[in-house]
């Protein structure tokens, strides 16, 4: 996946996940032409403890998001 591609899915994820903002994903190869990313992060919650976060999102090699998941 190139840089471009790349920036593309992550800007889309920020704005749909702003507490991911600022972290790396972890690209893995998914299927042919396809790629696996990994987000992970944490927000406070409003008693002050810690909620993680993963987003997984499988892209293509063009860029466009084909599923996105979030679990907590």
């Amino acid at each position: 996946m190139d840089t471009h591609a790349l920036d593309q899915v992550c800007k889309q994820v920020y704005q749909r996940f702003p507490a991911l903002r600022g972290t790396h994903p972890q690209v893995q190869p998914y299927a042919e032409g396809q790629f696996l990313l990994l987000f992970n992060g944490s927000a406070k919650t409003a008693d002050g403890r810690a909620l993680n976060q993963t987003v997984r999102v499988v892209a293509g090699a063009d860029g466009s998001i084909k599923k996105m998941t979030a679990s907590r």
